[in-house]
This record gives C-alpha cells, structure tokens and sequence, in this order.
C-alpha cells in the first residue's frame, strides 16, 4: 500500500487507517474481523452497512455473468491459495466437493442478518480493496489540507482530486509477463483502476501454471485466452469487483457485458500478448508494450 497524498500527512494517515480498517473487518485471514465470524459460524447478525453494499455489488455480477462471478467462492479460493503456497495441487475430490459448496443464492442477507445456508463460506477478495480504496479516496477529497492523490493498494490505484501541476494523473498497466514493466499508461483525472491478472498468484506444477482466478464451475483456473483484464470507473467497488468479473467471462463475454451495461472502460491482455481496448480509452491509452 503506497499513498502519494498532495496535502498533509495527517490526511495521509487517515486514509491509511481507513483502508487498514476495511481488511481487518472483511479479509478472510482477518483473527477477529466481520467476515471471519460470519465464516466460522454461518451466521451473523446485524451485519455492517459496508458488508451489505458489496453483496448487493456481488449479486448483481453473479446475475449478469450467470453465476461465474461468485463470493460464496471461498472453499475454491482457499483450496488454490493452499496449493499455490504449497506447489502441491488438489485432487478432483477435493475440487468437486468445494465446487458443491459455492453458490451465491444459497445465501440470504439482510439488515438483520446474513446466514450462509448451505454455501461454504465467502471471500470478498475481488471487491474489498476497491471498497477500501473509494472510502480512503473521500476522506482526502473531503480534506482541506489535501489536494489530490493517488492510491495504490496492490492492482488497485485511485487517483483523487487534481495534481498540483494541473498536469492529468499517469496509471501504468503492468505487463502480465515481466511484472516490473508496463504495457502502456492512462492519462486521466481523478478514477480508479483495478487489474485482475493471472501473474499475481500462481504456482508451476509440472510445467504447467495455475493461477488464481477460478472458474467456480470447474474449480479449476479459468482460461480463456486472457492474463490481464484493467477497469477504468468512477466507482473503486465497482472497478475492483469489474475487473474480475469480466475477466471470467472472457474478452467476447466482457465486450458483451459492456455493451450491455457500460459505466467503466476496459484494457485486455491477451496471452498471445495482444492489447485492445474499449473505444472509451481510444486516445487515453498509450500502449508501450510488445
């Protein structure tokens, strides 16, 4: 987590805070936080204003990707976590057993509680860091000791306010093949970027490689010609979650989802190492790459 805050530090510590804030309450390696309780026990009450937006946010993905975009993925997450830290792959029982175990209807939330019903837990990976950062973006704009930033949670930037030069705001996209590269830059105002790619976590078994991004219908890492999918919205929750959601549905699927919804713009890599863009970013992206 790096902050660049045009303005006073104090103002930076804040947004830090805020940020810190939202991954003790909802990261699934939280000791105590909301999302942790609600995983161990199945059940919670009187569930936090925060958690409530991003299932509403996760159900409307999982209806508009028929299913492939689901929370309730956390025994499949969990099962590749282990294996990418232990470079031992799981076995098609364990796989079959944790894919019966997601499904985001099997859930029922409210706002006097959220129960798991018969799903195996929920991981809120794909959408927290993008929540955290839009929250951490409005404490600054908010401030009047700070003029502008720009957040980078990790595949999460968020530029705020305006730079002190009046110059646009610089966003590298990084190359999915040689991560301390880019393939290009956005020249923007104040938004937020999110990037799911496959080169964050993975591991090599014989040769092959497997990452993290998972097909909740297979259970296994999804492929479909694409290593890196960027969102361009206002909304960080919305860029973050996006990011992920159209990269399962893959470019043709994405593209459909665009055309269908809008509200973002996007950058794919595909594994060939070919770019393109939505027409929104003709013009804001300067490709830089192979």
């Amino acid at each position: 987590m790096v902050f660049s805050v045009y303005g006073s530090d104090e103002t930076a510590e804040k947004a830090k805070s805020e940020v810190e804030k939202y991954d003790e309450m909802f990261s699934v390696s939280s000791v105590s936080g909301e999302l942790k309780r609600l995983n161990e026990t199945g059940y919670l009450e009187n569930p936090s204003p925060q958690l409530l937006e991003m299932l509403e946010c996760a159900e409307i993905l999982w209806e508009r990707t028929g299913g492939l975009y689901d929370v309730t993925s956390y025994p499949l997450s969990s099962l590749w976590n282990e294996a990418i830290k232990t470079g031992v792959l799981p076995d098609s029982n364990e796989i079959a057993e944790a894919v019966g175990k997601v499904g985001f209807d099997r859930i029922t939330y409210c706002e006097d509680f959220v129960s798991l019903g018969q799903a195996g837990g929920i991981d809120l990976g794909s959408i927290v860091k993008g929540y955290a950062g839009r929250e951490a973006a409005k404490i600054i704009s908010g401030s009047d000791d700070a003029v502008g930033a720009v957040l980078n949670l990790g595949g999460n930037i968020v530029t705020v306010g305006e730079k002190p030069d009046g110059k646009k705001f610089t966003v590298g996209i990084t190359d999915p093949f040689d991560s301390a590269k880019t393939v290009g830059y956005l020249e923007t105002g104040a938004v937020s970027v999110s990037t799911c790619g496959t080169y964050n976590r993975f591991v090599t078994v014989g040769g092959e490689i497997y990452h993290h991004i998972i097909n909740v219908r297979t259970g296994m890492p999804c492929e479909n010609g694409l290593v890196s999918v960027t969102v361009v919205a206002e909304d960080g929750m919305w860029a973050d979650a996006l990011s992920t959601a159209l990269f399962l549905l893959g470019e043709e699927g994405a593209l459909d989802y665009y055309e269908s919804y809008g509200g973002f713009e996007a950058v794919f890599i595909r594994s060939d190492g070919s770019v393109s863009t939505t027409h929104g970013l003709e013009g804001k992206f300067v490709f830089t790459g192979k």
